[in-house]
């Protein structure tokens, strides 16, 4: 039996996502590494005016879900489902409604 753990802090955090957020260019993404394959994760997330944006730019990805992440933080994905927040901040999930 073999595992496998992938960790991402900070700005690698994003490339596991499905896309990007550009934040050098507002609404912009690239392509990420699709380990989360409906999500777009948003590092450095401090406040809930960046939750406004990121749902924003959810409009161009239908049924995504948009993980704001703080410094600081990680969300721990198991292959079974399990969900855990690691460190001392809060994940932020939002969608466009």
């Amino acid at each position: 039996l073999q595992r496998l753990l992938i960790v991402g802090a900070g700005g690698g955090a994003a490339a596991l996502g499905a896309w990007v957020n550009d934040p050098t260019a507002l609404g912009s993404s690239s392509p990420g590494l699709n380990f989360l394959r409906s999500a777009l994760v948003a590092p450095h997330f401090t406040c809930s005016e960046e939750a406004v944006a990121l749902r924003d730019l959810l409009q161009a990805y239908p049924g995504f879900v948009g993980l704001g992440i703080p410094d600081g933080t990680a969300l721990a994905l198991g292959p079974r489902g399990q969900v855990e927040t690691w460190g001392k901040g809060e994940v932020t999930a939002v969608v466009h409604t």
